[in-house]
């Protein structure tokens, strides 16, 4: 049956023109309550059209047009109720006139209107238009309050900034301090000392302390790089590092204060009975200093102070460089060259400390290439002038180090390198230095912590890593020294120490094939260095082929008279070619040149009394010439000087004629027991626990 449409076209709802009257609900009449107040207010009804059936089809199927694009009376809420009340689906209508009424009031009274929530702002403007005194006085106090509280919040940002930039420029990051005793850091006194540092700064005014990790071992060590990567990495403005060691008058702790590329700004070196003893020694005027320098925005004129006096003269300046160029190609020719640029220095600028230590560090590493004793007395002096012009350079009393180091003097070298890094702090040469020294003074199991450390240092595999195995074939763990050569070879094969010290093994356990072999092999490779003739000449020599062994020896001795005396087994030229020729019928050249060789030695002792390497050589020279007595107490001197080369005595024709004296055998058993005992520590090394005097019980 067809539906009647009851109605006038453009005012009804949609669904009146589908549905009988009886499925009509209130909706509908808010349809059309809506097309009338669309009609009054655009002046047309939403809907136009040539007939009824074409309004009708387009209320069905077409949304009502928004009543803004008809009237300008319109605002948008009134737009948005005439638009809910022309949805096409009912249910989006309004469900009630009333419901229409009450928002229509809210439009009228300027309040939000349900069929379209406004947001907060719009809330606060309409009410302030319905009650404008009331919003003009709430208004200008949330002004007033918002002023107030962004200025407070902008003084609290200031005073915080400020606060931050006041402790940035007192800031200071503390590193984990050295054991010279025992060549480790402390995981403890660093943070120890930098929680009292901290407390007696902030006395004085803002300060931030801040320990650094024991477990970063990059960052620990207080050369130049570490201290900028420590800088950037607890983002301090200085940088604290320490060190400490035990001795006659307590525990001596040093402290360097640097700024953040490495310059240095404050030192002290304090001794007490204890640790904790040594933080009371640091005083008042100590840490005013210390404030006193974080005060200062720019450190130059303290720094440039600082700097040496021979870079302020353009002629010593320019020698210094000039010497320094020669001294890195490592020749002995060059670096005559090179002690000749540094002397000239000293004589442009007197005053000088680095143009002495230049020109010493120079001579001494000549010696490597052709021992000097003439040179080596100017080197004395001039290290010996650095100190007393100034005691506090610690690159004086390295000079002074490596001087005493090559005179025989080991046991006053050590203080001095140590009294370097105390002032200087540590670095690769200090380190190795020092590991030399202890080797030796009869300490393998000291040299190999400090040889450990320089590995444990270095970014990369040091290239005298054989120097760790020398240290294991010292305490008679062969294993351990043939993987460290082996080591050596694979990693850096155009240098000759890793087979060399193999060969070395191969000696010490009667395998003279097994070393004339790899001598044999790789002596032709490095002709550059005199290490493996003289390795070469040893292994003839030892094996007891004499006639090689007088050609190698000759050859050497022709080049460098006095050496031979600093190698492996300390076997000097002079003796053994004096060895040799008592051997092959010449017993008076072989005398002669043994009586040389021991008076030499003689005047060495007489400069260096007590040094082991001496002591054996000259026990050595005696037993060569049958003088039985003296080597014997010579050999029992070295031995009780810290002479540990057992093995070596053993297979040197040298000490032939000692063989059967139950003497010798008992020195020998000595030694041996000796380097067990040090092995033993070696292999399990003193801890270094939360008491830091630990190692001295």
């Amino acid at each position: 049956m067809p539906v009647t449409i009851f109605g006038t076209p453009g005012y009804i709802a949609p669904e009146q023109a589908s549905h009988s009257a009886a499925e009509l609900k209130p909706t509908a009449d808010i349809y059309s309550l809506g097309a009338i107040l669309f009609d009054l207010l655009a002046g047309r009804p939403p809907f136009l059209g040539a007939h009824a059936l074409s309004v009708i089809r387009q209320a069905a199927e077409s949304p009502a047009p928004k009543l803004r694009t008809l009237s300008k009376l319109a605002d948008r809420d009134l737009e948005t109720i005439c638009s809910r009340c022309l949805e096409r689906e009912p249910t989006a209508r309004y469900r009630s006139a009333h419901d229409l009424a009450e928002d229509l009031e809210r439009w009228l009274e300027g309040r939000p209107i349900v069929a379209r929530p406004v947001s907060p702002p719009i809330r606060i403007w309409r009410w302030a238009k319905r009650n404008p005194k009331l919003g003009v006085t709430i208004a200008a106090c949330a002004i007033l309050g918002t002023t107030l509280v962004m200025r407070q919040m902008q003084t609290r940002r200031l005073v915080d900034t400020v606060r931050e930039q006041v402790l940035a420029q007192h800031s200071i990051a503390v590193l984990p301090f050295l054991d010279l005793d025992h060549a480790k850091l402390n995981p403890d006194l660093g943070s120890n000392f930098s929680a009292v540092l901290n407390v007696d700064l902030q006395r004085r005014g803002p300060a931030r302390v801040l320990a650094g990790s024991f477990q970063d071992t990059s960052s620990a060590f207080s050369n130049a790089a570490n201290i900028r990567m420590a800088a950037r990495t607890y983002k301090a403005r200085a940088v604290l590092s320490g060190t400490y060691r035990s001795g006659p008058g307590g525990i001596r702790i040093s402290l360097r204060l640097t700024d953040a590329e490495g310059n240095l700004l404050f030192r002290r070196i304090k001794t007490a009975a204890t640790v904790e003893g040594v933080f009371s020694e640091i005083s008042d005027s100590d840490l005013n200093d210390i404030y006193s320098l974080l005060d200062q925005t720019n450190w130059d004129k303290l720094i440039s102070a600082q700097e040496d006096a021979a870079f302020r003269n353009e002629r010593s300046r320019d020698l210094l460089l000039a010497g320094r160029e020669l001294t890195q190609r490592q020749s002995a020719a060059d670096l005559a060259r090179a002690i000749e640029c540094f002397n000239k220095a000293i004589d442009a600028e007197p005053k000088s400390i680095l143009a002495r230590t230049e020109f010493t560090r120079a001579i001494t590493t000549r010696t490597h290439y052709q021992f000097d004793t003439a040179l080596l007395a100017s080197a004395s002096k001039a290290a010996r002038e650095a100190v007393e012009m100034d005691g506090s350079s610690g690159e004086a009393h390295r000079a002074l180090a490596s001087v005493l180091f090559h005179t025989g003097r080991p046991a006053d070298s050590l203080e001095e390198i140590l009294q370097f890094i105390e002032l200087s702090g540590p670095d690769v040469p200090a380190i190795a230095l020092s590991g030399s020294l202890w080797r030796t003074l009869g300490h393998p199991e000291q040299a190999l912590a400090w040889f450990e450390l320089m590995a444990q240092w270095q970014r990369r595999p040091a290239e005298d890593i054989w120097i760790i195995g020398d240290c294991w074939a010292d305490l008679g763990d062969d294993a351990k020294a043939e993987a460290i050569y082996r080591r050596a070879v694979e990693l850096y094969p155009q240098l000759p120490d890793g087979w060399i010290g193999l060969c070395h093994l191969k000696l010490l356990n009667r395998d003279f094939a097994g070393a004339r072999a790899l001598c044999d092999e790789n002596k032709n490779h490095h002709p550059e260095s005199v290490y493996p003739r003289q390795m070469a000449a040893q292994v003839e020599f030892f094996a007891g082929n004499f006639i090689e062994a007088e050609r190698f020896y000759s050859e050497l001795s022709n080049t460098d008279p006095g050496g031979g005396s600093h190698f492996y087994s300390a076997v000097s030229y002079e003796s053994a070619l004096g060895r040799i020729r008592l051997e092959r019928g010449d017993p008076a050249g072989g005398r002669m040149l043994l009586a040389i060789a021991e008076q030499k030695e003689l005047s060495a002792l007489a400069a260096a009394p007590g040094h082991p390497e001496i002591l054996y050589r000259l026990a050595a020279l005696e037993a060569s010439q049958k003088n039985i007595v003296d080597a014997l107490a010579h050999l029992a001197a070295a031995r009780q000087a810290g002479l540990l080369d057992y093995r070596s005595m053993i297979v040197d024709p040298r000490f032939d004629a000692l063989r059967s004296e139950p003497q010798f055998q008992q020195i020998s058993l000595e030694m041996k027991e000796s380097v067990d005992r040090l092995r033993s520590f070696a292999e399990a090394p003193p801890s270094i626990g939360n008491n830091a005097l630990s190692h001295t019980q």
